[in-house]
């Protein structure tokens, strides 16, 4: 069993609207207004005025109340196009798909092998019982390097309560009980690997010769081929329920909470690059 997909860190988001090729491109528009703006002023004026330009493609994509230089009035058209095709578009974009995902959340990408497993940095909870037979069936080295050796008991809180910071190894019908539990879940919260980490024969111990070994061996054959297999395991995970052994998680709903740490992150990185780049064009203008 592994995460289904955990919550990213807020301060992720500030990146997250747009995809690597579209900030490169957002870039290259920026030195493309600023270069086409500083062309237009030394036609124009005869002189190099860089700082402004590089000003003006910032603030149009900072969505400010724009001030255009003084150009001719064909010149001041083009750039006016230019601002609004590019800047404002693009940035009333990028706000509304960031004010979507601070609203809707946005989740890692779902593990699905054992190298998104190690990718991740997500450690597999294992008990002292569990090692020799992890280590005989077909476990990989990669796959060892991530096993983590606790209690029992800490072993069964976390497993039981489905903890997505962990990974759990275990039977395949085990583990469809445990995820059980997770029937009316919103988003769930743990999965199973499509490939499994190895195989070990499912025996049923039964003395030498029986004589009713035909009949049973025929008995177990038809309940899979009838799907009376399938009912009885359902019939079982929800005994366990009313049994208490198992429990129905409850859907998280959205409620208020004081902010946290992670939740200025993103803000004071948005605050530092401004900073900065009002540092670069303070610079830029007394080099200039």
């Amino acid at each position: 069993m592994a995460p289904f997909g955990n919550p990213i860190e807020k301060f992720y988001y500030f990146f997250r609207p747009f995809d690597l090729y579209v900030w490169i491109g957002t870039g290259m528009i920026v030195v493309y207004i600023t270069t086409m703006g500083s062309l237009l002023h030394r036609w124009h004026f005869k002189n190099w005025d860089v700082g402004q330009y590089l000003l003006l493609a910032l603030q149009t994509l900072l969505t400010r109340e724009l001030s255009l230089p003084q150009c001719s009035s064909g010149s001041k058209l083009m750039l006016l196009l230019l601002l609004f095709a590019i800047g404002f578009i693009l940035s009333n974009l990028y706000v509304a798909l960031l004010s979507m995902m601070l609203t809707t959340k946005l989740y890692q990408r779902p593990l699905e092998n054992l190298a998104d497993l190690k990718a991740a940095n997500v450690n597999i909870l294992l008990q002292t019982h569990n090692i020799k037979p992890n280590s005989v069936y077909g476990s990989s080295e990669e796959l060892r390097e991530r096993f983590l050796l606790v209690e029992e008991s800490l072993h069964k809180q976390r497993r039981d309560g489905l903890d997505p910071n962990y990974a759990y190894v275990d039977s395949e019908d085990r583990m469809d009980f445990y995820l059980y539990q997770q029937k009316f879940l919103r988003r769930r919260r743990m999965k199973k690997l499509p490939n499994p980490v190895g195989h070990t024969w499912a025996v049923q111990v039964i003395k030498q010769n029986w004589v009713l070994e035909k009949y049973y061996n025929h008995h177990v054959q038809r309940l899979f081929e009838t799907g009376l297999q399938n009912k009885l395991v359902q019939d079982v995970h929800e005994l366990a329920v009313r049994a208490g052994f198992l429990h129905f998680l409850p859907t998280r709903t959205e409620t208020i909470e004081p902010l946290r740490l992670e939740d200025i992150v993103m803000a004071a990185m948005v605050l530092g690059g401004g900073h900065a780049l009002a540092g670069i064009c303070f610079l830029g203008e007394l080099l200039a």
